[in-house]
């Protein structure tokens, strides 16, 4: 994975589920292009144009998304911000303990979904 962050862009692309390499991609010194079909568990934290290029289905913004933030001096900047607003993500959201909170929420709300008496469950009357 590390030779990856030997590039100055790096691309992830969701596969036949989601990609295992987008958090290492973000620890890098590199920028992130985000190409995803799935839903995620990080999308309330983390946020296209803040920590990751976001890139559409087709790819056919890709060419000028790169054009952007290697030649145009909005985009440097930009480019610089964003790697370095993912970094820092990945450095303080990718935490063993946020992973625990995370799954322990779903796990209450998976509870509540099979759970008979979902629709009064948690709420007193």
């Amino acid at each position: 994975m590390q030779d990856a962050w030997k590039y100055r862009y790096l691309l992830d692309i969701d596969g036949n589920a989601f990609s295992g390499r987008f958090y290492a991609f973000l620890e890098s010194k590199s920028l992130t292009f985000k190409m995803n079909i799935f839903q995620e568990w990080h999308e309330e934290w983390i946020k296209p144009w803040v920590h990751y290029i976001p890139l559409s289905l087709r790819g056919d913004d890709a060419l000028e998304a790169v054009r952007f933030v290697s030649q145009e001096s909005e985009g440097l900047r930009v480019a610089s911000q964003i790697t370095e607003a993912g970094r820092l993500w990945a450095k303080e959201g990718l935490r063993e303990a946020d992973l625990e909170a995370w799954f322990f929420r779903l796990l209450l709300e998976y509870g509540r979904l099979v759970d008979d008496d979902r629709e009064t469950i948690g709420f007193s009357h």
